[in-house]
């Protein structure tokens, strides 16, 4: 959902690619997409190598990766948190 409301903010186009663990690491790690939106936990897994974390989404910085800037701090008036069940 969270991808959803940056895709409508930003009025990109993101495609959507399903995928279950791992493999959307996976495929970020090398390169064989651009980008990955997940929750912080799935975040910080990385796959065995250097993970990028551009910003987070949420309203503040999170203790877990407390150098990386919100959206909104990057000029970006969105804010929207994840969560799992």
């Amino acid at each position: 959902m969270v991808a959803l409301a940056f895709q409508n903010f930003t009025k990109a186009k993101f495609n959507h690619i399903p995928s279950r663990g791992r493999p959307r690491h996976h495929a970020a790690l090398g390169k064989h997409v651009d980008s990955i939106i997940v929750s912080a936990r799935r975040g910080s897994a990385g796959a065995g190598g250097p993970a990028s974390h551009p910003g987070v989404f949420g309203p503040d910085r999170l203790d877990k990766f407390p150098k990386v800037p919100t959206a909104k701090e990057q000029g970006m008036n969105f804010a929207m948190t994840m969560w799992r069940a």
